[in-house]
């Protein structure tokens, strides 16, 4: 039974940092396209990054800082408008109006009404299907992180105990995966790309303590809110601050407990590790083919010879995402790729979840 790293710190108030901040911000809009946001993101993270410096990390996960890289529902549509160019402006007008105001605030109750119910109907769907399922998952994963912090909405009471749904949504991935065969209790290091706030990994460390080393890639701002977020939790995260300009990033030798590196797509090539277990969640579909190539081959030259990729992409191609049969083509150039069973009452996003080793070229 796996039972979570020992002698972990206790959980933290998540910190601002605005100097680390604007440095991962300035510093990407020196890079070129390679690594920089694609069309997908590029006005998503814009919009994070002016509402990161507006409101700070306290309450990220209710508000549209992490709308498109977390769990936050979108209440108040005129946060959406920060990324744009009339984002400090607009939003005051809106707000300061009495006729526009009051539709405003019927609209924001409105949805708030709607995401509500829609949390109702999944809690319900779950515990018809799903609650066998989560009793085995804590039965052998005692250390499965309970409530949800940051001001997330997506939560779940089960006999009496707060979750967050999003992470359980992860560890219903994890979990079928694990059926599949892959043994996660032989990974000591791991490396997500396009890792969000970090949700995933804090789950796998909690799960798995065997594993002592986690990469997590990602673009500014998703990076910083990541290193905060994981710091929380972890105490020590090696953050763009102490790895900035290295041309060789590694984790500390003989390191006795979990250590995390957050880093950013274009010093990925200075990391210099190798990896028993890379995941790509839902991140491929919104990337560019180069930079989905970028990515497999960096991926490819890092696992160990028993490592494997695990590739999850969306069913549907809403919002300007690339069809799975797209990344997974591009995937197979590199690597062995078959198709695995997903969880039948998982209720988040409509994907397909794949797994493989790299060839041999």
């Amino acid at each position: 039974m796996s039972s979570g790293p020992i002698n972990m710190p206790p959980e933290r108030p998540i910190l601002d940092d605005p100097a680390l901040l604007e440095m991962l911000w300035s510093d990407m809009k020196q890079q070129d396209a390679l690594h920089r946001a694609g069309p997908y993101w590029d006005g998503k993270i814009r919009n994070s990054h002016r509402l990161i410096r507006r409101f700070g990390l306290a309450e990220f996960r209710d508000t549209a800082i992490a709308t498109s890289f977390a769990d936050a529902p979108q209440i108040d549509l005129t946060q959406q408008l920060a990324g744009t160019k009339y984002g400090r402006v607009l939003p005051w007008i809106l707000r300061h109006t009495p006729m526009y105001s009051a539709v405003l605030a019927v609209q924001c109750r409105w949805t708030k009404d709607s995401v509500d119910r829609e949390e109702e109907t999944q809690a319900k769907l779950f515990t018809a299907l799903g609650g066998d399922w989560l009793d085995a998952m804590l039965h052998e994963f005692p250390s499965l992180p309970r409530g949800s912090s940051e001001g997330s909405a997506s939560r779940m009471l089960w006999r009496g105990e707060d979750f967050s749904s999003y992470y359980l949504h992860m560890l219903s991935y994890i979990d079928s995966v694990r059926k599949s065969g892959l043994d996660f209790e032989q990974v000591e290091t791991v490396m997500e790309i396009g890792g969000g706030i970090g949700a995933n990994l804090h789950l796998m460390l909690n799960l798995f303590p065997n594993i002592k080393r986690a990469v997590l890639v990602d673009l500014p701002p998703v990076a910083y809110v990541a290193g905060q977020y994981l710091g929380k939790f972890f105490g020590k995260v090696l953050t763009y601050r102490e790895t900035r300009g290295q041309e060789s990033i590694h984790f500390t030798p003989d390191q006795k407990e979990p250590e995390i590196l957050v880093i950013t797509p274009w010093q990925l090539p200075q990391l210099r590790t190798e990896i028993d277990l890379a995941w790509s969640s839902h991140t491929f579909a919104e990337m560019t083919t180069d930079q989905i190539t970028f990515y497999l081959r960096e991926i490819a030259s890092r696992l160990q010879s028993t490592g494997e990729l695990v590739l999850i992409s969306y069913d549907d191609i809403s919002g300007g995402a690339l069809p799975v049969d797209a990344v997974t083509a591009l995937a197979s150039r590199r690597f062995a790729i078959e198709k695995i069973a997903a969880e039948e009452w998982s209720w988040y996003w409509s994907s397909q979840l794949f797994r493989g080793r790299a060839r041999n070229t």
